[in-house]
């Protein structure tokens, strides 16, 4: 992962590895230029790694995967105003606190086995622009939870649940 640091010019970067942890994140740091990471199956990951992908503002998308993160990442990530496509699926530690903070930028969010329910719906209310919500294996989002975010967000084409 050090080597990393020195690819400043990358702009799409792809870390499909169980052997990622905060501290090899920190060598990202230095890739400002990056605008799609996915770190799918990052099971060691945490808030602090949000908290340096915080810091990369060309990032348009992100697959922050499978990690314990929690919605304190969420509110670090807000920051990124050129991101749009954001995928924090399979993050258990991801329940309704935090959904209000993120980015109303956003035009495809997904929460899939996240532990957030219908009130956690309630607070994407603001996010005027997602086109695209994928909440799959979400128990405790209800039929009734989805049908209320398609009222209160009109830009809402596609709901995968």
């Amino acid at each position: 992962m050090e080597g990393l640091s020195r690819l400043t010019s990358l702009t799409e970067l792809n870390l499909d590895s169980r052997d990622i942890t905060d501290h090899s994140i920190a060598h990202l740091a230095p890739l400002v230029k990056l605008r799609v990471l996915d770190l799918f199956s990052a099971y060691r990951l945490t808030d602090l790694s949000a908290l340096v992908i915080s810091g990369l503002p060309e990032l348009a998308k992100i697959e922050l995967c499978g990690g314990r993160i929690t919605g304190r990442a969420l509110e670090y990530l807000r920051p990124l105003e050129k991101l749009r496509s954001l995928s924090v699926a399979q993050n258990i530690n991801i329940g309704d606190i935090g959904l209000r903070a993120l980015s109303p930028q956003l035009t495809d969010l997904n929460l899939s086995e996240c532990r957030i329910s219908d009130a956690g719906l309630d607070d994407l209310d603001h996010m005027v622009n997602l086109r695209s919500l994928t909440l799959i294996n979400c128990p405790r989002v209800t039929r009734g939870g989805v049908e209320q975010v398609k009222q209160d967000l009109p830009a809402l084409r596609v709901v995968r649940v």
